[in-house]
């Protein structure tokens, strides 16, 4: 038995049986944005790359000839890209020496139901709005030690 006809057939299914399930983002996923969600302030990059576990982070730049879905949701949301503690891409950059800017929005990212159980996503994740010289970025917030930056109630109920 093939699994790829059996999967489409029971997303097929599902989708026919119910409809608002597609609209309500289960097989599509997308970002909530949380405005004043934390305290904005300034931390220099090299402050920010103590706190991670090898001492470097990556650009990760979202580009229109990515296919990617988190390039697709950053562009149309008008972010630069994401910030990940490993390169995604080739041409991903480190991280420069600069003061970073957190803004104060955090934004979560719902994972697709096709996501979870067939690419073994571990569900929602969170991201800080940040801005650097090059414009605003989402930093992952499991990229470095976050226990000083405190996420808004709201935020936190949401996740799943």
């Amino acid at each position: 038995m093939n699994i790829c006809p059996a999967i489409k057939g029971l997303s097929l299914t599902a989708l026919l049986t119910f409809p608002a399930a597609g609209v309500a983002g289960w097989f599509s996923p997308h970002l909530e944005i949380y405005p004043q969600c934390m305290e904005p302030g300034f931390l220099r990059s090299s402050e920010l790359l103590k706190l991670t576990r090898e001492g470097v982070l990556y650009l990760v730049h979202a580009r229109p000839e990515h296919d990617g879905m988190d390039s697709i949701l950053s562009l149309r949301h008008g972010f630069k890209g994401m910030i990940f503690p490993g390169p995604i891409f080739p041409e991903d950059s480190e991280l420069e020496t600069q003061t970073i800017h957190f803004t104060g929005t955090m934004v979560r990212r719902d994972a697709s139901i096709l996501e979870r159980f067939i690419g073994g996503s571990d569900g929602d994740s969170y991201y800080y709005v940040v801005e650097l010289d090059a414009g605003k970025y989402l930093l992952r917030s499991d990229s470095f030690d976050n226990s000083g930056f405190h996420a808004c109630r709201e935020l936190l109920n949401d996740l799943d």
